[in-house]
């Protein structure tokens, strides 16, 4: 991820107020804790001062609009890069559900944290409640001055637009009593994919007589949306083996190196868990080989099979999640092994197995 610096004037504050922002992904909010207020020399008039720390998603609004939007609350907040009495860390996030996820978190110079969290329909939403939290936290008495309507955040129409202006320009001369920078509006939210890599192990019952056993890696994309048809796809490829069944006349090796293909239509969330159904597509080599017997022998046959697979999500936090898959498969081949005369085994109808990983998750 990128950190994007930029700066801010305006005729309240001295020049070169630096502002962090980092481009990734969200959350937001409110809190109440006691702030600690300095005096301004030049204004006389009492100030609070404390250091931003912005981030936001790709397509969700602009540093410019948010800061604004705290300046109609209250002409007495200042930020400061160096500031370590107080820092403001403001998160905006997409949930898998399609909505917006804000946090806002206070800590101290002692190292007291406050935090509240809110949800919102868009970005406009979540911005515009996000910088009403942060007047209020940080200057009491910006609620007296807030409309009642601006207080609670009610549906998008009830939300001030962003003003339509110029672009802002990329080098801003250093001047005190320059204005600030035009601010952009708000883009449309347009929830992207994320991926997931996961690693892990695996098992299936059906090519071979007994569980065949090994390592699966795949990768995952999914595609957020405010209704449940949060669709995915998985790619995954996964080397599996059972040695050593014994059977009249000799012993038997199996081995199976498959790649599969999942299409999942939806993604139904509930707090850490993520669920999802799908239908999957496996083609593979499945090598099979005898010893200990008069006429040994070595094969090697393709493996196809269709089927369905469901898989359960369990998020440890933003990036890092475990992954719990079983499926279904059902061969096109069925295939019947012996020790001559007598066969020990034929492939069953319906093949079955489970996956368990873990999984990096990359919004």
């Amino acid at each position: 991820m990128g950190v994007v610096k930029f700066v801010l004037w305006e005729n309240r504050c001295r020049p070169n107020l630096k502002v962090v922002v980092r481009r990734c992904s969200l959350l937001a909010v409110a809190l109440s804790p006691t702030l600690t207020l300095a005096q301004s020399e030049a204004e006389g008039t009492t100030i609070v001062s404390a250091r931003l720390e912005l981030t936001l998603p790709d397509n969700c609004g602009s540093p410019a609009w948010f800061l604004e939007r705290i300046r109609t609350r209250s002409d007495r907040i200042r930020f400061h890069p160096d500031e370590q009495s107080m820092v403001v860390r403001a998160e905006v996030m997409r949930t898998a559900a399609g909505r917006i996820q804000a946090k806002m978190t206070l800590r101290q110079r002692d190292g007291t944290l406050a935090a509240r969290s809110i949800e919102a329909a868009d970005c406009e939403q979540a911005l515009d409640g996000l910088a009403l939290v942060t007047a209020v936290t940080l200057d009491p008495t910006a609620m007296a001055r807030q409309n009642p309507s601006d207080v609670t955040l009610g549906p998008k129409a009830s939300t001030p637009k962003p003003p339509e202006a110029k672009p802002a320009p990329t080098t801003i001369p250093e001047t005190a009593g320059a204005a600030p920078p035009a601010s952009k509006p708000l883009a449309p939210s347009r929830p992207r994919a994320w991926w997931d890599l996961s690693l892990g192990g695996t098992g299936v019952r059906g090519p071979a007589p007994g569980w065949m056993v090994g390592a699966e890696g795949s990768i995952r994309a999914t595609w957020p949306s405010e209704s449940p048809l949060s669709p995915s796809l998985r790619l995954s490829i996964s080397f599996q083996q059972d040695r050593g069944f014994k059977a009249d006349g000799g012993i038997a090796d199996f081995s199976l190196l498959g790649v599969a293909f999942d299409a999942c239509p939806f993604t139904l969330t509930s707090g850490p868990v993520e669920m999802r159904s799908c239908g999957v597509g496996m083609v593979g080599m499945l090598r099979s080989s005898g010893r200990m017997t008069a006429s040994p022998e070595i094969h090697y046959r393709p493996w196809y099979a269709a089927g369905a697979s469901s898989t359960v999500d369990l998020l440890l936090g933003d990036h890092i999640a475990l992954p719990l898959r079983v499926f279904a498969l059902f061969p096109a081949l069925r295939d019947t092994y012996q020790f001559s005369p007598s066969a020990f085994y034929r492939t069953p109808v319906v093949s079955f197995g489970l996956t368990a990983s873990l999984s990096v998750r990359f919004r």
